[in-house]
């Protein structure tokens, strides 16, 4: 009760407060009454003001109280929102009420004046108001904006910490205010945002390396006639200098790296010319010295050539220099348009030389050059080519040296002219009411900024609106200046009389978010609303599908609603727009703005929808760079050396550090880079993928059932675990996508649960990132193969769950976090809880290494015991899977039982024993009845190859391929996928892929599309190679050398033979031997 009575009364008071804040800023603002009399009434003002925040913060203080824990946090953000507008003008008042006193009473007492002394009056001279700049983050700027906040805010000593912090997030905006959002105001944290400001953008080593990146990224001039660019580069050179002085850092320590590279950013012929002096070295001092003094002549000289043309042609003109249409000043004004006369070059009547529609673009060309004239700027006695008015270059075509209004493309419309006052005109817009899922319209993200407040807006650019338009709300949140009103005629879709409307017209000014250098003050028109449809931004399919093609879409986190608060019309859209636009596909393209990319057109989400494809389409290309990598690495297997790391020692150093063994499993840390790296949650991520993963589920409850049941196993056998939220967390928390691999063909497991360790944000790092990747410990694939062929008694098993079986630290299970279903609820009302991984996970960059230095860590302490066993364990196991060979079955056997209680000590269990003797097979049959180990079929696989136990052969199926080739799409991408779908490491078939491998070659050469047809000229190598194909399997002896102890002698003889186009080297090896082999 006394809650709810707290709360009506504070709302009242908060009714009373605006009211008062309102007549401040009305009295505030007043120009037309005495100085005195409006000191008086801003001090009642101020001592009003004073008294309503003293019992708010009173209210608020009795509320906070009695409100529950659950509501508390958003009470006091709420509190203290509404309290920054009152604290800011109470500030404000003080500082106007002190300046204007203090000089009013200075002024009164110096004309004092006595009858003996007369004082001199001192005039007293209003200064303009001091605006401060905002801070987006960009280090190389903290200096001036620390020195301008601390000499007018900071050193302030009528301002408490709490109005100090107000102004304080005011001129705060983009990185830097994200760097102190979460603090609420108070004395204590304004401090605290102090010094993470200045750790963050103001350490001299950060600032130092801001302008040293500055001056390398400096935009490069190669024309040397564009002065203007080249007095551009010059200030940007010498403003990072000077400031690089002003923080200690000489010419001298970095004069000799930064020379060449301004060297390469200068024009040609100043390059020439400064290199070409004896006494120049490479010194900046020097070259900076240089640049100023041609770029000053080449200014002068510039000025004199134009002074010197303006007069010849108004001598020519008869000495009125306004009837020489080729120099008449651009008129900005529409009322005064009609006052100026033009005289087109063309037809000679009244208007401009570019805006002349008697005749087409064909014969303005004609009469250009029987006339000598500039297809430029249309000016005589000069080429295009050498205009020095490039501005004026047709964007239609790239920048070609032509004017636009000469292209022979079709013409595009030319953007509406409005008034600055108030006016009058007919406004076409083309309003949306709903939109296809599948098609997206241009929208950008832009920081506005008005009087009161700066804010992230998402603008529509709209084409088909004459003049721009702003919500009203928005409008008079950020306090935009109004310029009048103005009368418009909206004419919308399906409606033949348009509607009247007359509204505000104000001022707005976008920024870029990233780079506050770019912006544009526009005029737009308030609206109630901009469009009720909702407009969805791309998804992060389309945006991973983009940035394949160099194309980064910007999402800001602060602007996840989906409402269009600006819309931007033709009369401005192109003065964002930059030259580069790219097609994407037949139906859509991408615009370069100055905010950034934004695209526009219809999407295929088919292709996307796909269950089995969790990444956009675009990732395609990614999977197909892949596809290509291992098209080709299987021909460099034996030749490429092992790849070796820097971090591999720390990787094995950390591991041997951190390894414990605990009731018989081995417990690990994770490998990571260095002990301070900071890891993201990647909670948003891993939070919308596992809700796509629901959608799969319902659609397929198979699926669902199949997935749900490996989860209840794995919690089962103590793989993962539920996280409790009271328990102490981790120093890095991170959460994992995962997803389903279905492998059909597959003995044993069906499904198996991959994790996304690589997921992760824009400007973020994932779990793989911050983990070592550690050194390679499997031994290569060609050596194990040859190996499993030297033997005549051969034998095959695999480690059940082998990247299962090995514990991770408690420390680092936080960083393995995932969400899976409550127990608590259905697929119908999911519930979302957090588990996370017990054990090496699938998905991790260091999980091979953890295994294999895990498994010949476990292997050392047995050398003594079994040193036979532990010898072929450590050189013929292959990740998880144990491939080897003896001459006996007896050692066989011996080796069998050894190596199973070798493993059985670090719980890992060998499954899946098969071997070509029957005698082994036998063996493996008995024991699998006594502990019901799983024992393969005569039929298996050795590292991907079938392999018959029976008949101890390799074959290869062709079916495989012929039942992927029935889809007879023969296009470069599905030659490429059908012949990568062979697998030959050991090359039995590398007369029949070599051919499919000389026609990829052969397509690549003709330049075509990855979907476009195979050209008629290698279709016909295309169906006879797979026709070929069709007709055929293959079986191949698996060999074996025989008993090398018997062996007399042994004869190597080797040949090799090369075309243009492939090459063979044969080696054959002759055994002479007492014994048959």
């Amino acid at each position: 009760m006394e809650l709810e009575k707290n709360k009506k009364k504070r709302s009242v008071i908060r009714q009373l407060t605006t009211k008062l804040l309102t007549k401040i800023e009305v009295g505030y603002s007043k120009t037309d009454i005495a100085m005195d009399e409006k000191l008086e009434n801003l001090r009642d003002f101020s001592v009003q003001l004073a008294e309503k925040l003293s019992e708010l913060k009173h209210l608020d203080s009795q509320i906070e109280t009695d409100t529950s824990v659950d509501e508390l946090e958003d009470e006091i953000i709420q509190s203290q929102e509404y309290q920054e507008k009152a604290i800011l003008w109470r500030g404000r008042l003080q500082r106007f009420i002190n300046q204007h006193t203090g000089n009013h009473e200075a002024v009164a007492t110096q004309n004092e004046t006595s009858n003996n002394r007369t004082v001199p009056e001192t005039k007293v001279m209003k200064m303009p108001r001091l605006q401060m700049s905002t801070f987006y983050g960009d280090s190389s700027k903290w200096l001036d904006f620390w020195n301008q906040f601390e000499c007018t805010i900071h050193n302030n000593g009528n301002l408490s910490k709490t109005e100090k912090f107000t102004y304080l997030k005011s001129l705060l905006s983009g990185n830097a205010l994200a760097a102190i959002s979460g603090f609420v105001l108070s004395d204590r944290n304004y401090d605290s945002s102090i010094e993470i400001l200045k750790d963050r953008f103001g350490r001299q080593d950060i600032v130092i390396s801001s302008h040293m990146n500055k001056l390398l990224s400096i935009e490069p001039v190669r024309n040397i006639s564009n002065v203007k660019a080249l007095r551009k580069l010059f200030d940007e050179c010498e403003i990072q200098i000077r400031s690089l002085e002003s923080l200690n850092v000489t010419s001298g320590s970095y004069g000799n790296l930064l020379c060449p590279i301004i060297l390469q950013k200068i024009p040609e012929e100043l390059n020439f010319e400064f290199n070409r002096k004896e006494q120049s070295k490479f010194d900046i001092t020097e070259l900076i010295e240089f640049l100023r003094k041609e770029i000053n002549c080449r200014e002068a000289a510039n000025l004199m050539n134009y002074s010197k043309t303006f007069q010849r042609q108004d001598t020519k003109k008869g000495g009125n220099q306004w009837n020489n249409s080729e120099f008449k000043p651009k008129i900005a004004s529409a009322s005064t348009l009609s006052t100026m006369n033009y005289k087109c070059i063309f037809c000679n009547k009244n208007h401009g030389k570019f805006k002349c529609e008697e005749l087409d673009a064909e014969k303005k060309r004609e009469f250009l050059k029987r006339n000598g004239r500039c297809f430029l700027c249309f000016g005589q006695r000069h080429l295009g080519i050498f205009c020095s008015n490039k501005h004026l270059s047709c964007k239609k075509c790239r920048g070609k040296p032509h004017h636009e209004s000469i292209c022979l493309k079709p013409k595009m419309p030319i953007p509406s002219e409005i008034p600055d006052k108030e006016e009058s005109a007919d406004i076409s817009q083309n309003s949306s009411a709903t939109t296809g899922s599948d098609v997206i319209l241009q929208t950008v993200y832009a920081v506005g900024e008005g009087k009161r407040k700066n804010c992230i807006l998402r603008c529509l650019l709209d084409g088909g609106s004459q003049v721009s338009f702003i919500r009203e709300d928005i409008s008079k949140k950020l306090g935009l200046p109004s310029k009048g009103y103005s009368n418009l005629n909206i004419h919308t879709f399906a409606e033949k009389n348009g509607k009247h409307w007359r509204q505000r017209k104000v001022e707005l000014t976008l920024r870029n978010i990233n780079d506050p250098d770019k912006f544009i003050t526009v005029d737009v028109i308030e609206a109630p609303v901009i469009t009720t449809a909702e407009i969805k931004p791309p998804d992060e399919k389309i945006k991973s599908q983009l940035k394949g093609l160099g194309i980064s879409l910007m999402t800001h986190p602060s602007s996840d609603q989906e409402s269009i608060p600006v819309l931007i019309g033709a009369d401005c859209l192109w003065k964002i727009a930059k030259e580069e636009i790219k097609r994407i596909n037949e139906n859509a393209v991408a615009l370069d703005t100055i905010f950034g990319w934004c695209i526009q057109g219809r999407f295929s989400l088919s292709e996307l929808n796909s269950e089995e494809s969790i990444c956009s389409n675009l990732l395609v290309e990614e999977k197909l760079s892949r596809t290509l990598e291992s098209f080709w690495n299987i021909e460099s297997l034996g030749v490429n050396s092992p790849d070796e790391r820097l971090e591999n020692e720390e990787a094995l150093r950390l591991f041997e550090n951190s390894i414990q063994q605990n009731n018989d499993r081995y417990e690990v840390r994770l490998p990571w880079i260095n002990e301070n790296v900071i890891l993201h949650d990647n909670y948003a991520n891993a939070e919308r993928r596992f809700f796509n993963l629901l959608k799969q589920f319902h659609l397929n409850l198979n699926f669902y059932k199949e997935y749900k049941q490996v989860i209840n196993d794995q919690i089962k056998d103590g793989i993962i675990e539920k996280v409790d939220p009271n328990a102490t967390r981790g120093e890095r928390i991170y959460y994992i996508p995962h997803r389903a691999v279905l492998r059909k063909n597959h003995s044993s497991t069906k499904l198996r649960v991959v994790y996304d360790a690589s997921s992760k944000d824009k400007n973020q790092k994932s779990l793989n990132d911050c983990l070592l990747q550690g050194p390679n410990l499997v031994p290569e694939l060609l050596k194990v193969l040859l190996k499993f062929r030297l033997h005549r008694i051969v034998f095959t098993a695999d480690i059940q769950k082998a990247f299962l079986q090995i514990s991770v630290s408690c420390e680092d299970r936080d960083a393995m976090r995932f969400l899976w279903i409550h127990d608590d609820s259905n697929l119908s009302n999911p519930k979302v809880q957090i588990y996370r991984m017990c054990r090496v996970m699938f998905g991790a960059k260091s999980s091979p290494f953890l295994l294999s230095a895990c498994i010949k860590h476990h292997l050392r302490k047995f050398e003594s015991e079994y040193p036979k066993t532990v010898e072929l364990l450590n050189n013929y196991m292959y990740v998880d899977d144990f491939i080897c060979g003896t001459n006996t079955e007896m050692e066989a056997i011996e080796v069998y039982h050894n190596a199973n209680t070798i493993m059985k000590k670090a719980s890992m269990t060998l499954t899946k024993w098969n071997s070509n003797s029957p005698v082994l097979r036998k063996e493996y049959e008995t024991d699998k009845h006594k502990d019901s180990t799983p024992l393969c079929d005569s039929s298996s696989k050795v590292l991907g190859l079938e392999w018959d136990t029976c008949k101890d052969v390799f074959s290869f199926s062709a079916q495989d391929i012929i039942d992927f080739i029935q889809e007879n799409a023969q296009t470069k991408r599905f030659v490429l996928k059908a012949v990568s779908r062979i697998f030959d490491p050991l090359g039995f078939l590398a007369p029949y892929v070599i051919q499919a491998k000389v026609l990829f070659q052969d397509l690549w050469l003709t330049g075509i599309d990855w979907d476009k047809p195979i050209p008629l000229e290698l279709q016909s190598k295309w169906i006879k190679w797979h026709e070929f194909n069709s007709r055929r399997s293959y079986r191949k002896s698996k060999y074996h050398v025989g008993i090398s102890a018997l062996m007399l002698k042994h004869l190597t003889n080797g040949n090799c033979i090369a075309s243009m186009i492939v090459h063979r080297v044969l080696m054959v090896l002759l055994c002479i031997s007492s014994f048959p082999i």
